[in-house]
């Protein structure tokens, strides 16, 4: 239904649609996403990753039409989250991949330009900012909500958090959370309705990450599998690969 409406596209349905796909190997998302946010690694294959089409509500109130890729491992929780989220008409200002805003071939900088744009996401094959790991993102396991308003703010070698990079309404958007969120809701706190809709699928929000450790960076937008969900996931990712082992095998 969703397939021939473009991604950003004012739509008037009612109910929560969502569309998934395969990603193949020339085909449209494929061409959208080879030599950017996926190359062929040893992390993440093409076949693990799905495609998905699905309504949510704008920043104007507006059922509007966004694109996410994420792995196949989280498509039902995604489908879970985005759904309920779609009910409460919560406000994603914009969903897109992350491969409309490419810069230089430099994955970090698109990420910036992303967020300049306050654009929700999930699949890109990265490292995380100012580390050698990679991103729970690389594997398509990390969503992103609305990350102008909640800024990523890593910490300095002396444990302090680095908010250099951030623009001005970044920084004020870190000011006093809790007593804007009660005039901007698209302002991530926990315990608000995107924690709680995310929590209830196991998923838990960067936010918390610095209360947990002294030394971890605080990330507003950033949603992944917690502690006890995370195990689960992995499995999941694991057992497919398994099965497409064996699969190769009777070929």
């Amino acid at each position: 239904m969703l397939q021939n409406i473009n991604v950003g596209a004012v739509v008037h349905f009612t109910n929560f649609i969502f569309e998934s796909r395969d990603i193949v190997e020339n085909d449209d998302i494929y061409e959208r996403i080879h030599g950017r946010s996926y190359i062929k690694n040893d992390d993440v294959d093409l076949d693990e990753l799905v495609y998905i089409k699905m309504l949510h509500y704008n920043y104007d109130g507006n059922v509007v039409v966004g694109e996410m890729i994420v792995n196949k491992a989280i498509l039902d929780e995604t489908r879970e989250i985005f759904s309920a989220l779609f009910i409460l008409k919560y406000q994603i200002y914009s969903m897109r991949l992350i491969d409309d805003f490419w810069i230089d071939g430099d994955a970090l900088k698109t990420d910036r330009n992303s967020v300049s744009h306050n654009n929700s996401s999930c699949f890109c094959y990265r490292k995380i900012a100012k580390q050698e790991n990679l991103s729970n993102h690389a594997l398509g396991i990390a969503i992103d909500i609305n990350p102008l308003d909640n800024p990523y703010t890593p910490r300095n070698k002396d444990g302090s958090f680095d908010d250099s990079f951030l623009t001005d309404y970044e920084k004020k958007a870190l000011i006093n959370r809790e007593d804007k969120a009660k005039v901007n809701k698209h302002i991530i706190t926990l315990g608000d309705i995107a924690c709680m809709v995310f929590d209830s699928v196991g998923f838990e929000c960067g936010g918390i990450w610095p209360l947990q450790n002294e030394k971890w960076s605080s990330d507003w937008q950033h949603f992944e599998p917690n502690a006890e969900k995370m195990p689960v996931i992995i499995k999941r990712i694991e057992e497919k690969r398994q099965e497409k082992k064996r699969q190769q095998l009777y070929i």
